[in-house]
């Protein structure tokens, strides 16, 4: 005989209800609750399980400087809130952990920096008072010191590229200061250079850096903060002539064309006119030493053919200022003997010529010839017999002779009426304005004098 089927196995809540009431619980209150605290695990390890994904996609956390927690060490850079406060001792707190962040920190990238000198601009934005600025800018300028030595040219090509994006914005109450900040930096960075002993990539990689905006503009005319650029043209021997009279850096002169170099090849290209005359007045003609100098002419010669026609005159002039021959009559032309002042002198605008040259045929001939008379006389009135008689003969009149001959003088212009005026010689406007004046007068007298 068959066995009779085996009972169902009890479920998961059915067991835990004979648990429960084993137990003395209620069985359904239990299960519900059991049931809720496996859910809560279970999304627990989906919830860690997602975590343990993400951080192992995550690239490990950057080890910490000495004296620096691995939480201090995957901090981002956010220098700038303390930078850009209002208060000087937070802004002098967070300039202080910068730079020793900097130290510690040495393989950093360009939109690093970037970053960084954003929130150090603001911190000289904050700033007030020349004696703080002239401090701070110094210290900012002092950083560069701080930075590795193969991220020299990248710290300085940030500076310049956020004071290019922000030149422009700047209204007039800032502008002295920014001047002043720019100024300091760049003295620093030719400090830096000369130390390195002038190297030619040094001097090379600043001059990519000094003229990236003109490089950017092209073959237009537009470059991007251009006063930045004026600036630095003007500033420029101020600067490095310090650095050059130290004794025992003297640089070469090759070395030093490396620099000017770039400006030269602007100078030559450039369609902005004002670029142009600020590179010759004070950076090509103020160069010091006979061999620089000398250097200097051979190139400005050399990049005539390649040049615009507007700026050949100008290289001309710089060429004959420093002591260099001008090169031969096909090259030079007429404008070998003009003057350096009279070579980046603002060009005049051409006026029209009165006179177009054409020609007037036939009838015409007469008509476009000039008056040569004096301002007294008039010529004949030309109008035709035919139309004069008729108009005469309407009117039954004799026909009236409407100008006499050639020589006749102007009619006088009518008097202008005068107003009246009275013995003095006064009109009547003059002589009410001469009398409220004196009565005004007396009032302020009287009462000076404390009368009523």
């Amino acid at each position: 005989r068959a066995s009779p089927p085996a009972p169902p196995a009890p479920s998961l809540a059915g067991s835990m209800g004979l648990r429960a009431r084993a137990a003395g619980a209620p069985g359904e209150e239990q299960v519900a609750r059991a049931l809720m605290e496996m859910k809560a695990e279970d999304a627990a390890v989906e919830a860690a399980a997602r975590a343990g994904a993400k951080s192992a996609a995550k690239p490990p956390a950057p080890e910490a400087a000495p004296g620096e927690s691995r939480e201090q060490a995957a901090l981002p850079l956010n220098f700038g809130k303390r930078l850009a406060h209002t208060d000087k001792s937070v802004r002098d707190r967070g300039f202080k952990v910068l730079k020793m962040w900097l130290k510690k920190h040495p393989d950093l990238e360009r939109l690093d920096y970037l970053k960084l000198w954003k929130g150090l601009y603001f911190g000289m934005w904050m700033s007030d008072k020349r004696p703080v600025q002239q401090e701070l800018s110094v210290n900012m300028a002092l950083l560069i010191n701080d930075v590795a030595p193969a991220k020299h040219a990248l710290w300085m090509e940030a500076f310049w590229a956020t004071m290019e994006e922000a030149w422009e914005k700047l209204d007039k109450h800032r502008l002295n200061k920014y001047m002043l900040f720019m100024r300091i930096v760049v003295a620093e960075y030719f400090k830096v250079i000369r130390v390195r002993g002038w190297r030619r990539e040094d001097l090379a990689a600043a001059a990519r850096i000094f003229t990236r905006s003109s490089t950017a503009a092209g073959f237009g005319p537009n470059i991007l903060s251009i006063g930045l650029l004026l600036q630095f043209t003007r500033i420029f021997w101020d600067e490095l002539q310090p650095q050059l009279e130290v004794a025992g850096s003297e640089p070469a002169p090759d070395a030093l064309m490396e620099f000017l170099g770039p400006f030269i090849q602007l100078a030559e290209s450039s369609h902005n006119e004002t670029v142009v005359r600020h590179i010759h007045e004070h950076m090509l003609r103020r160069a010091s030493g006979d061999s620089l100098r000398a250097a200097i002419a051979s190139r400005a010669l050399v990049g005539l053919d390649g040049a615009l026609r507007k700026n050949r005159e100008a290289l001309r002039a710089t060429a004959a200022a420093l002591g260099a021959e001008a090169a031969d009559e096909g090259s030079v032309g007429a404008g070998a003997s003009a003057s350096p002042a009279s070579a980046l002198a603002k060009p005049k605008k051409k006026r029209r010529k009165a006179d177009t040259g054409k020609q007037v045929p036939g009838a015409l001939a007469e008509e476009a010839e000039v008056d040569e008379s004096d301002g007294d006389t008039m010529p004949d009135l030309m109008l035709p017999e035919a139309a004069l008689t008729a108009a005469d003969t309407r009117k039954g009149a004799r026909p009236k002779a409407l100008r006499s001959a050639a020589g006749t003088k102007r009619p006088p212009a009518p008097a202008k009426k005068r107003s009246r005026a009275d013995e003095d010689g006064l009109t009547v406007k003059l002589r009410k304005k001469r009398r409220s004046k004196e009565i005004k007068a007396a009032k302020t007298a009287k009462f000076r004098r404390g009368g009523t």
